[in-house]
C-alpha cells in the first residue's frame, strides 16, 4: 500500500466491494455485485484490479489502517490510565460499528484466502500491537507504577477483543454493548500484571 491518493473510480469499486460484503459476505460476492454497488462496469473494474481478491486486500488494508489511526487518535496521553484504556477500546468498537460484516470478514475470511491474506492479518496484528505499546509507554502510566505492556500481552488483548467482536457480529449483537466488559478485562489484565511484577 502507498500513501498516494486513490482515484475516484478505484474508490468507488473499493466502496462497492465493502457494500457487497455488508450485504452478501465476501465469499458470495461476485464482480457483478461490486460493479452494481459501484454503479460502473466490469471493464472499469478490470482496469483497476486484476481480481476480486486484489480489491479485497486493498479494502481491508484501508479499513484496518483507519481502525488503528482511530484508536491512536482517541487516546489522550494526559488522561488517567483507566480512561486511556476506555478511550482506546471505545474507539476500536466505534470503528467496527459502521461496517460490521467487513470487520468480520477481515477476521474470518482474510487468513483463509491465501498466503497473502494470512500475511496481511499478521501485519495487522503487528501494527495494532505496536500501537498498543506506543499508547501504554507514556509517562502517566509509569508514574502510576504501570510498566509498558509486553508484546505477548498486547497480542493476547488484540486476539481476545478480535474474537469477542467477531462473535458479537455473528450473533447480531451491537458491538458497542461490549465496551464495558472489554474495558474491565483490559484493566484487570493490566492490574494483574502490575501486581505480579510488584510481588516478584
Amino acid at each position: 500500500m502507498t500513501n498516494e491518493p486513490v482515484s475516484a473510480f478505484r474508490q468507488r469499486l473499493l466502496d462497492g466491494l465493502a457494500a457487497s460484503i455488508e450485504e452478501r459476505g465476501y465469499t458470495a460476492t461476485k464482480i457483478d455485485d461490486i460493479v452494481r454497488f459501484a454503479k460502473t462496469s466490469k471493464r472499469t473494474f478490470y482496469a483497476e484490479f486484476g481480481s476480486k481478491r486484489e480489491c479485497y486486500l486493498e479494502v481491508l488494508a484501508a479499513s484496518q489502517e483507519g481502525m488503528r489511526l482511530s484508536i491512536e487518535q482517541a487516546v489522550d496521553a494526559e488522561a488517567p490510565w483507566p480512561e486511556q484504556v476506555r478511550q482506546g477500546v471505545t474507539a476500536w468498537l466505534e470503528s467496527v460499528r459502521p461496517h460490521p460484516r467487513l470487520t468480520l470478514s477481515g477476521i474470518r475470511d482474510l487468513p483463509t484466502i491465501d498466503e497473502h491474506g494470512l500475511e496481511m492479518q499478521r501485519r495487522t496484528t503487528q501494527s495494532m500491537t505496536e500501537a498498543i505499546l506506543r499508547i501504554v509507554d507514556v509517562g502517566i502510566l509509569r508514574e502510576a507504577g504501570i510498566e509498558p505492556s509486553s508484546r505477548p500481552v498486547a497480542i493476547i488483548l488484540i486476539g481476545g477483543l478480535r474474537e469477542l467482536v467477531a462473535t458479537a457480529i455473528e450473533d447480531g449483537t451491537d458491538v458497542m454493548s461490549l465496551a464495558d466488559v472489554s474495558v474491565d478485562v483490559c484493566l484487570a489484565l493490566v492490574e494483574l500484571l502490575h501486581s505480579s511484577r510488584v510481588q516478584s
